[in-house]
């Protein structure tokens, strides 16, 4: 009769085992959370995306549905004229470049410290994506935040011939897009 080995895995054989469960979970550890992150990423870019569409067509509405009879701008706002001798205000609130300083970010979890966006005495606050402010060596900052880009050299509106052009540009330093809300309407379009 042929005796059987039954002596069970040697040392060698149940480090190998273990090495090659271990790298089989650490890389799906890792494909786990490159998925989470690109779906997190995916949410914000939803967020931005959708809170762009509804303060446009909230404008555009009022510019095409009470008929703009006049707009009058400034640095940092525009009054809209309507035909039913109603006045709306458009002002955009946001430090150049969208930098804030260091005291401000630690005293406002929310890093959307100067940056809003007012239409007709309604704040419209810009939507939280990942905003958190970190303390490091050289202070306080938030990083992941939604900001206005404000170019020193461009305006948000512009009237030309008649014509509202409003182009305010939103942008998130880590998601790499820029999210802009444009409009263009004639003023005293008849219909």
């Amino acid at each position: 009769m042929k005796k059987l080995n039954n002596k069970g895995m040697t040392t060698m054989e149940l480090l190998i085992t273990f090495a090659i469960v271990a790298s089989v979970v650490l890389a799906l550890y890792v494909s786990i959370a490159n998925l989470r992150s690109r779906e997190i990423i995916a949410s914000y870019k939803q967020s931005i995306t959708t809170y762009k569409d509804l303060l446009t067509r909230e404008i555009q509405n009022d510019l095409i549905m009470k008929k703009l009879t006049g707009a009058t701008t400034y640095s940092n706002k525009i009054v809209f004229s309507f035909s039913n001798n109603v006045t709306k205000t458009l002002e955009i609130n946001s430090v150049v470049g969208g930098k804030n300083s260091n005291s401000q970010a630690c005293n406002n979890p929310s890093g959307n410290i100067n940056d809003s966006i007012k239409y007709g005495g309604e704040s419209h606050p810009l939507p939280a994506v990942g905003s958190s402010p970190i303390t490091t060596t050289s202070g306080c900052q938030n990083v992941n935040n939604l900001r206005i880009d404000k170019d020193s050299s461009k305006t948000y509106f512009r009237v030309e011939n008649n014509i509202v052009i409003i182009k305010i540009t939103l942008y998130h330093p880590d998601l790499g897009d820029k999210y802009s809300i444009n409009i263009i309407a004639p003023i005293n379009y008849s219909r």
